[in-house]
């Protein structure tokens, strides 16, 4: 039988208020046993009451049980200070709006958190803010001490995880995976960037987490950094260590490269046509990387540092030409942050929208002042060709004039920038700094005719240090424009057309 015919026969005893002081004693007689039976029928009859069925499912999490077919072990670890249990789970491939990229599914973990911290003696005096004017020596000036014995109470110790997502991963053969954001959004989930706390001794928080996993993980465990009180590694699946550290997961990379900063390797480049449930127009398509990397940070046992940074301001990828296209999306954090930790290896997920045609790529990402490339084809992107004409701004930069041509209405420009102050990117205003030259005055480019071009420029169009991009810009004029008008940080410049 479905809903809608389970509802039509649906009857609920209704009990209406009592109205008045004769009504009450009518119904009180009626529901007594000692009350006559005709005295019943003065009771209200059970009344059937409307179903309305809501217009969408409210979106859920489609089991949490111990039972869940992910086949996550239950299991607890405890510390000098927390015991951390794991309760249940479920793998899913959409959460909420989320969408598990292609041979990924999400992890959704529940949990339950237990403050196992002793209590700690503390002086009622302190307790109360009072202060010792002594300076601790009582009455010895009188020969004796006329302070009183000191009093101790136990509290309880507060246990507070200053921020959940720099502490607890999932690991995945070899691969550290941080939460992801959509723990928010489910019922008994969490900000994953606000701090966790639980106040009192014995006290008991449930906490549901979400992580986006590869699809055919064998060994799965649960790392909890706490570097106060010992860390915790609770075995999931398989193999925990296995789990931890995996050789198979810095095996078959693309390219790779190591400094003092960061281990970074490109480990594939898949294509497609929608991710993260964001379609690609046509003619254009997202190049899917993923990255395996770990922090250098703490190589010699101290506590280390997260290496973090934003993959739409900090990674591009390079195509044929010169033309580059930063990162619109990723395996982020709630803030948007690709993140690596300093005690594991950890897979992340970077997407560009490349045109259709781009067959060559690199992989480029700026770590402090530096660059660095990482091979994604087997064949490099093909170089900026050499320009007709250029404009030196100072110490800044060197503009490029590649040529134009025609289409339509519209004069399509041909131009690049190649920085020249080392270890300094540029941040180019190109509606202010590039105008067209005509005979009714200058004209700005169109921004919705520039941004069709496969070569549009990046927006905003940050140039990384050291490394020359191109673009191209697209002017609405019938006209004969006599020049293109270039404003530099030093000086002016100016292309004959």
């Amino acid at each position: 039988m479905n809903r809608r015919a389970l509802a039509t026969i649906l009857l609920v005893f209704v009990f209406p208020p009592m109205v008045s002081s004769a009504e009450a004693v009518v119904e009180q007689r009626g529901f007594w046993p000692e009350s006559a039976p005709e005295d019943a029928n003065a009771y209200p009859k059970p009344v059937p009451v409307e179903v309305v069925e809501r217009a969408a499912d409210i979106p859920r999490v489609n089991s949490t049980g111990a039972t869940a077919d992910s086949s996550v072990s239950v299991t607890a670890q405890s510390n000098k200070a927390v015991r951390v249990r794991i309760v249940g789970s479920v793998e899913q491939a959409d959460l909420f709006g989320a969408i598990a990229s292609s041979g990924s599914t999400f992890l959704i973990l529940n949990t339950e958190w237990e403050n196992i911290h002793p209590k700690q003696k503390v002086s009622r005096d302190a307790l109360e803010g009072k202060t010792d004017r002594t300076m601790g020596v009582g009455g010895l000036s009188s020969g004796g001490s006329s302070s009183k014995p000191v009093e101790y109470v136990e509290m309880d110790v507060a246990y507070k995880v200053p921020k959940l997502s720099n502490h607890v991963y999932a690991l995945a053969d070899g691969q550290a995976i941080a939460l992801h954001p959509v723990t928010a959004e489910l019922p008994g989930g969490t900000d994953p960037d606000a701090p966790f706390g639980i106040a009192k001794l014995g006290e008991v928080k449930n906490l549901r987490l979400a992580y986006l996993i590869p699809g055919n993980v064998k060994n799965l465990a649960l790392q909890f950094f706490d570097y106060n009180n010992g860390h915790l590694l609770i075995p999931l699946r398989g193999d925990a260590e296995l789990a931890k550290n995996s050789k198979d997961a810095r095996r078959d990379v693309l390219d790779e490269i190591s400094n003092d900063v960061i281990e970074l390797a490109a480990l594939r480049l898949d294509f497609a046509d929608t991710y993260g449930g964001q379609d690609a127009d046509p003619g254009w398509r997202f190049a899917v990387v993923k990255l395996g990397g770990q922090s250098m940070s703490g190589q010699d046992g101290s506590m280390g540092k997260i290496l973090q940074f934003d993959p739409t301001k900090y990674t591009w990828a390079n195509t044929d030409g010169g033309f580059v296209y930063y990162a619109n999306a990723g395996s982020t954090d709630a803030k948007g942050n690709i993140l690596f930790t300093p005690e594991i290896y950890q897979q992340q997920e970077v997407a560009f929208l490349v045109p259709e045609s781009a067959e060559r790529l690199s992989m480029g990402l700026r770590i402090n002042r530096d660059v660095v490339t990482l091979a994604l084809t087997d064949k490099s992107p093909r170089p900026m060709p050499n320009a007709r004409e250029r404009h030196q701004d100072g110490d800044v930069m060197e503009i490029l004039f590649h040529g134009s041509r025609r289409d339509g209405d519209f004069l399509i420009l041909d131009l690049g920038i190649k920085p020249l102050a080392k270890g300094k990117g540029l941040e180019v205003r190109t509606a202010q700094q590039f105008l067209l030259q005509t005979a009714d005055g200058e004209l700005r480019f169109d921004k919705r005719a520039t941004a069709a071009l496969t070569g549009h420029p990046p927006d905003p169009l940050v140039v990384p240090p050291g490394v020359e991009v191109r673009f191209e810009l697209a002017y609405k004029t019938t006209e004969s424009p006599t020049a293109l008008r270039v404003r530099g940080f030093r000086s002016e410049g100016r292309f004959e057309l």
